[in-house]
């Protein structure tokens, strides 16, 4: 290790520090511990809550960054532990700072038992310390500097005359595995990359984001401790479910197939919304038509049994009733639109609010085609045409003046203050559409936040377009990701509504909505009654999550996962008769799924789910674990 740096990051666990032990097994020498002092609850109930409680919490906080390790602090699982534990009458006249301090002081002592120093290291550290170099202690980890260095200190260094300061991810909510805390602490330190070298063990979070980040990066490696003991090994090649929810787990419906079973996938994604929601103090969230509707019947259950404070609204809008209230330039605005395929001129034009009338003026001036049907409309000479020509700017420029100043009484009407609150959106998914064309209408910059089902928006954090049950961008850190976005479009059709689609307000703010379709009569012989099930089964879920300890969220995707796998005639068959009866109203599309036969529909029904069965039960298999 001879390096010309003046300035040193080193990594603190199995580069300063080593363990004789897996971070596993000290989880269950901390049990061990803690047995000893709250006996009512066994070691490996211990290691299980907190297992469980640090996978919550870093789902919770992925779907805001993407990338999360170690950003929460081990306080924060203990606080979540000792709800638990209470809310199970599993502790007697103990309050939280009580528990909270003796299972910190556990834990720092199950940690030190397993620690030595890596020799090399500490070396090497002091030679360049004496030659005036700055060293910084760089860790992801969710214990604090002030715990990292007692453990130092325990271990004979002394820490004031070695290391200049100790960064941690936990405290500054930033970490290594994303790049974020180094370029923290060059800006802080007022450090150019080129004066740094990193030294660590891990090869991505301390070489190749170390590196990203314009620091000179080494790789240490020592031999370390992989393998868990027998009893935790056992504990992690099973996930236990238990007989109540299995009994909820519907095999035989003659008549919805094992669609009331998405019970289990919207129990998850309301309660991660609920996280979601409690985590960022949101006073006022919106629910939007048309799929909004049930989802927000759902979480107002949830909030009442959990007696959560949260003003929940219904948000009566759609694409074709906002489309024309944004001040963007065509081609950043209606991308929704004119990037979608087999679009009709005249349909453009009407989808943005143009009466019979002066479609035909507009085509007759500019001498288009008004049935023409383009590929992609974006690209055609037509588009082009029309949005340079003074005919349809000043038409479209009298529309959006209507439009925006009736679409702002209805959002007045809610008497909430979005300017300052932030406006929180809910729905189905899948590309964040709809939020964008909400946050175009805001004149100066608003925050606009989206939870979905799930998303495939690639600039999901960026643009604050969340998934919470899955993501595109998340699929490669969350096997439930894969698991739960399966069928995602069957999500759309358990959520309807027998409303119709709204396509514009009138001069008073209120909704003006289209001619009821066949849908709506679909809706009560066949959505409503599917949806009462599934009412009845989500609150029993919700009883047996709040009087049981158990993993929900695993539970829920294996759960998932069977309703697929058992897949029948009468579940394709509903399958069928729920989509045939799908009418989208955005550009005038119709009934588009009876354009497709039904058996070659059945045909890659069935292939798709065979596809799906065979390709993920090695993952269920391999990640039945109790945490994850």
């Amino acid at each position: 290790m001879n390096y010309s740096k003046n300035i040193i990051f080193t990594d603190c666990f199995n580069t300063l520090i080593g363990r004789t032990k897996t971070p596993n097994d000290v989880l269950l020498d901390w049990g061990v511990l803690m047995n000893k002092i709250y006996p009512k609850i066994q070691p490996i109930d211990y290691f299980k809550m907190f297992k469980k409680e640090w996978e919550n919490i870093f789902q919770r906080d992925i779907i805001q960054i993407e990338n999360s390790e170690f950003l929460t602090d081990i306080n924060e699982i203990f606080t979540k532990i000792f709800t638990d534990i209470n809310k199970y009458n599993l502790l007697e006249n103990i309050d939280e700072t009580t528990f909270i301090n003796e299972a910190l002081q556990q834990y720092i002592k199950a940690e030190h038992a397993s620690h030595f120093i890596k020799k090399k290291t500490l070396k090497y550290l002091i030679k360049n310390k004496n030659n005036y170099s700055k060293i910084y202690l760089v860790s992801d980890f969710y214990c604090s500097s002030e715990i990292i260095k007692q453990w130092l200190e325990m271990l004979g260094i002394n820490v004031s005359q070695l290391i200049d300061k100790i960064y941690v991810s936990c405290e500054y909510k930033k970490s290594k595995a994303t790049g974020s805390l180094y370029n923290f602490i060059l800006q802080e330190n007022n450090l150019t990359p080129k004066q740094v070298t990193m030294i660590g063990d891990n090869l991505i979070s301390d070489v190749k984001m170390a590196r990203r980040a314009g620091l000179h990066a080494k790789w240490i490696t020592f031999p370390q401790i992989k393998k868990d003991n027998k009893t935790i090994r056992r504990t992690k090649q099973k996930l236990i479910i238990p007989n109540y929810y299995e009994e909820l787990f519907e095999y035989n419906s003659n008549v919805f197939g094992y669609y009331t079973n998405y019970a289990f996938p919207l129990y998850a994604f309301i309660k991660r919304l609920y996280e979601q929601c409690n985590s960022k103090q949101i006073k006022n969230i919106f629910f939007l038509a048309r799929e909004g509707k049930f989802l927000k019947q759902l979480f107002d259950i949830y909030c009442e049994y959990h007696n959560y404070n949260i003003k929940t609204h219904y948000f009566v809008v759609s694409r074709a009733s906002v489309i024309v209230t944004t001040q963007k330039p065509f081609n950043e605005a209606f991308i929704g639109l004119i990037n979608k395929p087999f679009l009709r001129t005249k349909n453009f034009l009407k989808t943005l609010h143009l009466s019979n009338q002066q479609v035909n003026e507009v085509c007759n001036n500019l001498k288009i085609n008004p049935n023409k049907l383009h590929l992609i409309l974006k690209n055609s000479k037509d588009y082009k045409k029309i949005i340079n020509s003074k005919i349809f700017n000043d038409i479209f420029k009298n529309i959006q003046t209507k439009q925006r100043s009736a679409y702002t009484k209805y959002l007045n009407s809610f008497n909430v203050d979005i300017k300052n609150e932030g406006f929180y959106i809910v729905d189905s998914g899948w590309q964040g559409n709809m939020q964008r064309y909400i946050k175009n209408y805001f004149s100066t910059p608003q925050n606009v936040e989206g939870f979905y089902l799930g998303t495939g928006y690639k600039k999901c954090v960026q643009d604050k377009v969340f998934g919470l049950l899955f993501s595109t961008k998340l699929k490669k850190l969350n096997w439930q990701n894969k698991i739960f976005s399966y069928r995602r479009l069957n999500y759309e059709e358990i959520l309807r509504t027998s409303s119709p689609t709204c396509i514009e307000y009138d001069d008073l703010g209120n909704p003006i909505l289209a001619e009821p379709s066949n849908e709506t009569k679909a809706y009560g012989t066949l959505i409503k009654p599917m949806q009462n099930k599934i009412l009845e089964k989500f609150k029993k879920i919700m009883e047996y999550d709040n009087n049981y300890y158990s993993n929900i969220y695993s539970i829920c995707a294996y759960m998932n996962y069977q309703m697929i796998r058992k897949s029948n005639k009468i579940d394709r068959k509903f399958f069928n008769d729920v989509q045939d009866t799908f009418y989208d109203n955005f550009c005038y599309i119709g009934f588009q799924y009876k354009k497709v036969n039904k058996n070659i529909r059945l045909l890659n029904f069935r292939i798709r789910d065979f596809i799906y069965t065979i390709k993920y039960k090695n993952l269920i298999n391999k990640k039945r674990k109790f945490w994850t």
